[in-house]
């Protein structure tokens, strides 16, 4: 029994393992439309970040430079921590905070419907290498549908479906965070333990790459800083009332942080306690 614990917690971190490179490509994608977005408009980044950097570790980082990897903009991956940014000067900033709410949604809402347009796209190629074709056109005509609508999406389907995803999410993670029961269920860590417990299929291993592509968009939906779905509800409101933008940031920004700690307590107690 204890070999078959070990042998299954092994196989685990080697699924998140795996996981988390899939997660650093996906951020790469969504910061990479983020970035071809504000240069369509005019607004060039000097600085496109992935991962983020650990305290008193500044440092350690690889940067790649290239003109035709985003027309030069360097590249700056961060180790261990997973995340991401694309950087303005602090003029072009405070452009782009003035500008309409339509273009600002079109800059922020680029890196999600990148994420479920890859996403898509691998799925189609995925079920017709499993011969489901149905399923295959499902996923294509979804991919059409978004590129086709791609500022449909941006503009208005983006912060809708961000408000509605925290008015379902949010409260639920409240009351867990209140109650301090870590559901190991609920962890991603847990349902890769009892799906891929003894190995890992090439057909798992794309099933995890996808799912990482979406959760990589669904989470940047949540309508919390620095979310893109935060940085949309607060550009709606700075352009309204900066008082009531600034208290906006203010009170999501130490929420994100907690709800990040608890996260990773509920992941550390489902691969080691459970």
């Amino acid at each position: 029994m204890r070999n078959l614990k070990e042998v299954a917690l092994t196989t685990t971190l080697v699924v998140l393992a795996f996981l988390y490179l899939s997660f650093y490509l996906h951020v790469f994608l969504h910061e990479r439309e983020h970035a071809k977005a504000a240069m369509k408009h005019g607004f060039r980044p000097h600085l496109l970040a992935i991962g983020a950097p650990i305290p008193f570790l500044w440092g350690v980082y690889w940067e790649i430079r290239h003109p035709k990897l985003l027309d030069g903009v360097p590249v700056r991956i961060y180790p261990l921590l997973i995340g991401g940014a694309f950087k303005f000067d602090l003029i072009q900033l405070r452009c782009l905070l003035q500008c309409r709410f339509g273009l600002q949604a079109e800059i922020l809402s680029a890196g999600v419907w990148a994420n479920f347009f890859y996403t898509l796209l691998g799925l189609s190629a995925f079920e017709a290498w499993l011969g489901r074709w149905s399923y295959m056109a499902g996923a294509l005509g979804c991919a059409f549908a978004l590129w086709s609508g791609k500022k449909l999406f941006a503009v208005y389907l983006c912060p809708v479906i961000s408000v509605l995803l925290g008015a379902y999410m949010l409260p639920r993670l409240v009351m867990d965070m209140i109650a301090l029961h870590p559901k190991a269920s609920a962890t991603i860590s847990h349902g890769i333990a009892q799906s891929f417990s003894f190995g890992l299929s090439p057909i798992q291993g794309v099933q995890i790459f996808l799912l990482a592509g979406f959760l990589v968009g669904l989470i940047n939906l949540l309508p919390i800083l620095p979310f893109d779905g935060g940085r949309l509800i607060h550009a709606f409101l700075g352009l309204r009332s900066r008082p009531v933008a600034k208290a906006y940031a203010y009170a999501t920004l130490p929420f994100c942080l907690v709800i990040l700690a608890y996260s990773l307590f509920q992941e550390a107690y489902a691969i080691f306690v459970r």
